[in-house]
């Protein structure tokens, strides 16, 4: 699906709250995206938006336990999605992103809950870093 006037475009901007019920922690944070819906014709049509394809950054702050931490984290997220329209307008999708997350260099990353191979990328302005690949599945209402 190349990207040219064929699609209705939407921009996203989002306050996100996230929680894994498993491990007890939780995060919240920002977000950018680009929302694009397949157009087959100008009028109104059963092919129009039947494909979706998305992308965008993500910035949140995680949590380890039920309450904010007061140490400084930051994962950001850069992630690109495909969709597809099931009955009515729910959509099933599958995203794909690269993990970038900053810490203050006292903490362990283990603390987190990370469950992807997490790698090592060095120092930044005095904080440790980390990168780790990861994706989504589910069904947009």
């Amino acid at each position: 699906m190349p990207y040219t006037d064929r699609f209705k475009i939407y921009n996203q901007n989002a306050l996100i709250v996230g929680y894994n019920p498993f491990e007890k922690t939780w995060g919240f944070g920002y977000g950018f995206e680009r929302i694009l819906y397949s157009k087959f014709s100008v009028m109104p049509h059963i092919l129009n938006e039947k494909k979706t394809i998305s992308y965008g950054l993500r910035f949140l702050h995680l949590n380890k336990e039920m309450k904010v931490d007061k140490d400084f984290n930051l994962l950001s997220r850069l992630h690109v999605g495909y969709g597809k329209r099931l009955k009515g307008k729910k959509y099933i999708f599958v995203n794909a992103s690269l993990n970038y997350f900053m810490m203050e260099p006292e903490e362990s990353i283990d603390n987190y809950h990370i469950k992807s191979v997490v790698i090592a990328s060095g120092k930044i302005f005095d904080l440790n870093s980390f990168i780790w690949p990861g994706y989504a599945v589910g069904i947009q209402l």
